[in-house]
């Protein structure tokens, strides 16, 4: 009986398919734990853009709805909630931390309508290549 069992655990057949299910697991493993969040956060990185580039007239005249600007502020928290979950380097982090500041900074200026303070938003903003702000 023993040998048996020997021969199958040796046979190339099962190897086969113990290496097929392996492959198979880590595959859905990285898809659903590295690829998936990444492409989440591409696309929330395109989506902040869009809502910056849309109302970007009305942010610069500090004409912004009540309702744009909240659209705004969700497109950034959920960026930087997922960018936490997503990241493990503190330096990643911090740099959507900065980003989802100076966007609450930037669209607080409406109320007080502080020039510098936009200014400043706007030129850390601009470092990073991925958000889409042109108030040039």
């Amino acid at each position: 009986m023993s040998l048996g069992i020997s021969n199958l655990f040796g046979s190339t057949v099962f190897q086969t398919i113990i290496s097929g299910i392996v492959i198979f697991i880590s595959s859905q493993f990285i898809l659903e734990f590295i690829l998936k969040p990444h492409i989440e956060l591409r696309k929330l990185k395109a989506l902040l853009s869009e809502k910056f580039l849309i109302s970007q007239s009305k942010i610069f005249n500090f004409n912004l709805s009540e309702e744009e600007n909240r659209e705004i502020q969700t497109a950034s928290s959920k960026l930087l909630a997922l960018a936490w979950s997503v990241y493990f380097s503190k330096s990643k982090k911090n740099q959507f931390l900065d980003i989802s500041q100076n966007v609450n900074l930037i669209l607080s200026t409406r109320f007080t309508r502080d020039n510098r303070a936009f200014s400043e938003g706007i030129n850390v903003l601009k470092k990073y290549k991925f958000l889409k702000v042109t108030f040039d």
